[in-house]
Parts: structure tokens; C-alpha cells; sequence
């Protein structure tokens, strides 16, 4: 449980303050990490690069705490500030 806290609190250092602002929840069972997020497009973003994501999280906690990750889509109003806000932080993932 401790590790599992560490990981989750370590989200937003490892990903970021712009992928933490699209996350609504994180939850860790049987050791795969549910994502709740407010954007499908950093949804899709996030599926496609989880192998790494988990690895990194994994190594940042320097502890095997989750296998995998799965990514959920809540809806969400997005604004014109919000979307120019992900536009950016996709440009700095790259």
C-alpha cells in the first residue's frame, strides 16, 4: 500500500503538471493503475505510450507496484484555455 501511494502521489512529477490537470482520479487494483481522465484525445495519447508510462512510474517508486494502466474518459466541458493549455503540453511530449 505504501508503494501504491508513493506511485500515485509521483503521477504528476513523472507525467507532468499538464497531463495531472486532465486527471481526475487514479486508482490502483490487482496491480493495474485505472486513470480517470477529462480528455479523450490525452486519453488516446496515454494508451499508446503505457508501456512506457508504467515502466517509468514503476521506476520512480524503484518498486514493480503496477503491470499495467488503463485509461478512462469522463466527461468533461473543455474550454478554448484548456484546450490551448493540452495543445502545449502535447508539443512538450514530443
Amino acid at each position: 500500500p505504501l508503494n501504491e501511494y508513493r506511485l500515485m502521489n509521483a503521477w504528476g512529477e513523472v507525467l507532468g503538471s499538464a497531463v495531472s490537470f486532465y486527471t481526475k482520479e487514479l486508482r490502483i487494483y490487482n496491480q493495474v493503475l485505472y486513470v480517470t481522465l477529462t480528455s479523450s484525445v490525452l486519453r488516446h495519447e496515454l494508451f499508446m505510450n503505457r508501456k512506457a508510462i508504467v515502466q517509468k512510474l514503476n521506476q520512480h517508486v524503484k518498486a514493480q507496484v503496477i503491470t499495467d494502466m488503463v485509461e478512462i474518459t469522463s466527461v468533461n466541458k473543455i474550454t478554448n484555455d484548456s484546450l490551448l493549455k493540452f495543445k502545449n503540453m502535447l508539443k512538450r511530449l514530443k
